[in-house]
């Protein structure tokens, strides 16, 4: 009886998309722009697990999947590019004959950073990247904040 429920579950599952935690918690990652992001995920979407080295998108599956205009895609598929996520397998240009993508797995080598506890990311070295200088007392804050200033 429990497998066959088991079997209608999963046939019931919506398809989805996965994204790495690895990849998902790599600085590259935080890095990029939203509408790169949205790119990225059109990928994955156009992937079947067959087509992984020879994904061919075009401007108008972005631009159907909200990912702005032609201008916007070209920059997030540069900005892709530069990050290793994606791969340029064949150029296109030529005779109106698309380009060819490969999911990259470059990145992977890459991955440098980790997240705290406190959700901040954390450097090779142990201290969190990009954090501002820690406030002596609370007297420094308030006078920032409401421009009041305090006897000392």
């Amino acid at each position: 009886m429990g497998g066959d429920r088991n079997q209608r579950r999963k046939k019931s599952l919506p398809p989805f998309l996965r994204v790495p935690h690895k990849l998902f918690d790599c600085a590259a990652w935080a890095d990029l722009s939203s509408s790169a992001v949205r790119v990225y995920l059109c990928f994955r979407r156009a992937e079947n697990g067959h087509n992984a080295d020879s994904l061919k998108v075009s401007y108008a599956y972005f631009q159907r999947h909200g990912c702005g205009s032609s201008a916007t895609i070209s920059r997030s598929l540069k900005e892709l590019v530069a990050a290793e996520l994606i791969e340029i397998v064949t150029p296109g240009g030529l005779f109106n004959r698309c380009t060819v993508y490969r999911l990259s797995k470059t990145w992977e080598a890459r991955v440098t950073t980790s997240f705290s506890k406190a959700g901040r990311f954390k450097s090779e070295s142990g201290g969190p990247i990009n954090a501002a200088p820690p406030l002596q007392n609370v007297k420094q804050l308030v006078p920032l904040a409401a421009g009041v200033n305090f006897k000392n």
